[in-house]
C-alpha cells in the first residue's frame, strides 16, 4: 500500500534559518517536523548508539519508524550536506521515496560563515522566547586565516547544493528574501503550505528569534580588517 503522507525535506546548510522555517511547519496540524533528526543522532552515538546505526544503515526504515512515531498525515525534517558523511540516504533517495524538496539557503555566504563563527564562540545557536541572549558575550576576533578559508567552505556549499538539487523539482527559500523579517513569514508560508498541498494557516509568532540584533560589524572586533583581505582573495565584491 502506498505511503499517502504528505512528506518533504528541506535541504540546507548551517545558519540558514531552518529551525525558523521548521517551527512555523510545526503549527499545522496535519504536519509533525523533525528539525535535524539525523544530525541529532549523531550527537547520542556513544550513548545511545542504535538510533545512530538505524539512521546510518538502514535509513528508510528508520524515517518510517519516525513517521509513524510523530502520527501525523504529514513529516518533514532537514537535511544538511554534512550528514551524508552519517547515514546512506541522498538527494535522489528523499526524491525516490515521495519527499517534497525545499531548498533553503542564506545566499549571504559572508553573513552565514559570520554567523557560524559568532554562535559558536557565545554557545547561543539559537534564540527562543524562554532564553536570554547577552549581546556581550558574542564580540569575538576572527582568526583571518581560518576565517577565510570558512568563508570559501560556505561558498562552496552554496554551490554544491545547487548543483545536488539541480535534477529534482523543488522550493527555492531564501533566508534574507524570506524569513529574515517577519513581515515576509505569513506570505512564505503560504507558499510552502501550497506547495506541499496544505491548507494554510494564520501563523502566530515563532518560538525563534535572531541570535543578536547588532550588525556583524560590531559583534566582529576585526570586522573591516577580514573584509579588505576577503576581497583581495577575490572572496567578496561588494558587502
Amino acid at each position: 500500500m502506498k505511503d499517502q503522507r504528505k512528506k518533504l525535506v528541506v535541504f540546507c546548510n548551517g545558519r540558514s534559518g531552518s529551525h525558523l522555517l521548521g517551527s512555523y511547519l510545526n503549527q499545522h496540524p496535519e504536519l509533525h517536523f523533525d528539525f535535524e533528526k539525523f544530525g541529532n543522532v549523531v550527537k547520542d552515538q556513544y550513548t545511545n548508539n542504535l538510533p545512530y546505526y538505524f539512521s546510518k544503515y538502514l535509513p528508510a526504515q528508520y524515517l518510517k519508524w519516525r513517521m509513524v512515531k510523530a502520527g501525523k498525515s504529514g513529516y518533514g525534517l532537514s537535511f544538511h550536506l554534512y550528514m551524508y558523511e552519517h547515514t546512506r540516504f541522498r538527494i535522489r533517495d528523499f526524491h525516490d521515496h515521495g519527499f517534497k524538496i525545499i531548498r533553503l539557503n542564506r545566499d549571504n555566504a559572508l553573513e552565514q560563515m559570520l554567523s557560524h563563527k559568532v554562535a559558536f564562540a557565545s554557545k547561543n545557536w539559537h534564540r527562543t522566547k524562554l532564553s536570554s541572549v547577552d549581546e556581550g558575550s558574542a564580540k569575538i576576533s576572527l582568526d583571518i586565516t581560518k576565517a577565510l578559508v570558512s568563508l570559501k567552505h560556505f561558498q562552496k556549499m552554496h554551490e554544491q547544493l545547487d548543483d545536488e538539487l539541480a535534477p529534482f523539482p523543488h522550493l527555492r527559500l531564501s533566508y534574507g528574501r524570506d524569513l529574515e523579517s517577519a513581515d515576509c513569514h505569513q506570505e512564505t508560508m503560504n507558499r510552502v503550505f501550497n506547495y506541499l498541498g496544505l491548507d494554510p494557516i494564520t501563523l502566530e509568532a515563532s518560538q525563534f528569534s535572531k541570535v543578536y540584533k547588532k550588525p556583524y560589524s560590531e559583534l566582529v572586533d576585526n570586522y573591516d580588517e577580514f573584509i579588505q583581505e576577503a576581497k583581495k582573495e577575490g572572496l567578496l565584491q561588494e558587502v
